[in-house]
């Protein structure tokens, strides 16, 4: 019982999002209690709300399946500090919604110089035109890179999974 309310069955991810939730709704009622500032307050209190959504939603989305097998594992281990040393502190869960499917992305610096095109873009509203003219080189050097890292991404798996799929028929008709 302890364990399902402290969403110790649940990946570490589940548990983030639903303690990030609960900690800026607290601190948007601390805050109002101390400033009675109204656009502080709202804004902690939307940060809070938008986490606790987020940590809300993967709760209700957890497959029956991973339910099911962690509560079969929880009963077979009597022991609750007794949980699997490769989960890394997931509840017993190795990997997000034990599921092992999907490729993981190569390491790049487009995310970085998307956004910071984006920032230098935007700021030149402000600031004016030269800060648009500086945005736009990381903007387009980001957005492409990824553009490119996603597709090469898609395409392996599509492969993968066309070989995959084609080795079970291989092996059925031998």
């Amino acid at each position: 019982m302890i364990r399902r309310l402290l969403l110790l069955d649940h990946p570490q991810e589940t548990r983030f999002f639903v303690f990030i939730g609960g900690f800026g709704l607290v601190l948007a009622g601390i805050y109002w209690f101390l400033t009675y500032e109204v656009a502080g307050t709202i804004l902690l209190a939307g940060f809070g709300a938008g986490a606790g959504l987020i940590g809300l939603a993967l709760v209700r989305s957890r497959p029956p399946a991973v339910a099911a097998g962690v509560a079969r594992r929880a009963a077979r281990d009597t022991d609750p500090d007794a949980l699997d040393a490769s989960a890394d502190g997931t509840g017993g869960v190795a990997t997000p919604f034990e599921d092992p499917s999907g490729r993981v992305p190569g390491e790049s610096l487009a995310p970085l110089s998307l956004g910071l095109g984006i920032a230098l873009s935007l700021t030149a509203i402000v600031f004016g035109p030269w800060l648009l003219v500086a945005g736009i080189l990381p903007l387009a050097w980001g957005a492409w890179t990824w553009a490119t890292g996603a597709r090469a991404e898609l395409d392996a798996t599509v492969s993968s999974e066309n070989r995959r799929a084609s080795q079970p028929e291989a092996t059925t008709d031998a």
